[in-house]
C-alpha cells in the first residue's frame, strides 16, 4: 500500500455502509497502532478507530465525507482538507494531518475542525486539551450525548410536556418549545450532534433506563463561560432540583468553566 492510496481507503471506510467493508478499508489504509486524535475524540488502533467511524456515521446519516484539497507532503507528512456534506450542504469542513510509516500506512491522524481563525477571533467554547465529558450518572437518571437514536423517546417527552417547560427557569419566552413533527425533531437533533463533535456545544440526554426524562443543554455564552438549560418532562418534574443540582457540582468539578448562567431551582 502506498500513499495516497492508504488515504482513499481510510476516506471510503467513513463513506461505507456495509460494517464488513469499512474494516476491510481500514485494515488496508492503517498501521495497526494508528492514533487517531481530533476535537471530539482520541482513539488508539484499529478497532477503535473503526468504533468511531461507525459512531459518526450513526450521529450524522446519510453525509458524504471527501478530500476538499490535493495533499501536501513531506518526510512522511501529509496534510489536506475534508468536508462532511449531505442533500448539497456543506455541515463541517476542516484539516488533517497524516503520518505515514515506511510502508505507506497510516499511523497518525491529527484533524481540525473548520478554517484557521484569525489572531482577533475569540478562544474555542472549551480548550483543545479539554476531554468532553461523554455521561454523568445522577440519582435516577444518567446522562448521555443527545443523537438521532433518541428521536421517537426525546421527541415525545417535551411534546407532552410544552406547558410545564416553558414554566422552567431559562424557558420562559416560548420560542421554543413549539410543537414540530417528528421528522423536524430529528433535524435538531443532528445539528445538536454535530455541534457536539465540532465542540460548538454540548447536549446530553437525560435518560431513566431507556426512557427519555429532559436533557441539558451547554453552549456559549456573552455574559459567561457558558449559558446552561435543562428541563425534565411534566410527569417527571420531581426530578428538576435533583438534575440541576448534580449537572451543577458536575460542572463546578468536571468542566473548564468558573462561570455559567444556569437558572436555579
Amino acid at each position: 500500500m502506498t500513499y495516497p492510496d492508504s488515504l482513499d481507503h481510510m476516506l471510503a471506510a467513513w463513506n461505507e455502509p456495509d460494517p464488513k467493508r469499512v474494516r476491510s478499508h481500514l485494515e488496508a489504509a492503517l498501521a495497526d497502532d494508528v492514533e487517531f486524535i481530533d476535537p471530539s475524540v482520541e482513539a488508539h488502533g484499529i478497532d477503535e478507530f473503526e468504533a468511531n467511524v461507525h459512531r459518526v456515521q450513526h450521529q450524522i446519516p446519510g453525509a458524504t465525507y471527501e478530500r476538499s484539497s490535493g495533499v501536501d507532503s513531506h518526510h512522511q507528512l501529509h496534510r489536506y482538507s475534508w468536508r462532511i456534506r449531505r442533500d448539497g450542504e456543506t455541515l463541517l469542513d476542516g484539516f488533517d494531518v497524516t503520518e505515514t510509516d515506511e510502508q505507506g500506512r497510516i499511523h497518525r491522524v491529527l484533524g481540525f475542525f473548520g478554517s484557521l481563525p484569525d489572531r482577533e477571533e475569540e478562544q474555542d467554547f472549551v480548550p483543545a486539551d479539554f476531554q468532553v465529558p461523554t455521561a454523568l450518572d445522577g440519582p435516577g437518571f444518567r446522562l448521555e450525548p443527545l443523537g438521532p437514536e433518541h428521536n421517537e423517546r426525546d421527541h415525545e417527552a417535551w411534546m407532552s410536556s410544552i406547558d410545564h417547560i416553558w414554566s422552567t427557569p431559562d424557558f420562559p419566552n416560548g420560542t421554543w418549545p413549539t410543537a414540530m413533527s417528528l421528522e423536524s425533531n430529528l433535524a435538531d437533533l443532528e445539528r445538536h450532534a454535530l455541534d457536539f463533535a465540532s465542540r460548538k456545544g454540548f447536549t446530553y440526554s437525560v435518560l431513566d433506563g431507556d426512557d427519555v426524562v429532559g436533557c441539558v443543554y451547554i453552549y456559549p455564552a456573552e455574559t459567561a463561560d457558558a449559558d446552561v438549560s435543562s428541563w425534565v418532562r411534566a410527569n417527571r418534574a420531581e426530578l428538576d432540583i435533583e438534575l440541576w443540582q448534580a449537572v451543577s457540582e458536575w460542572l463546578e468539578t468536571d468542566w473548564p468553566f468558573t462561570r455559567v448562567n444556569y437558572g436555579a431551582r
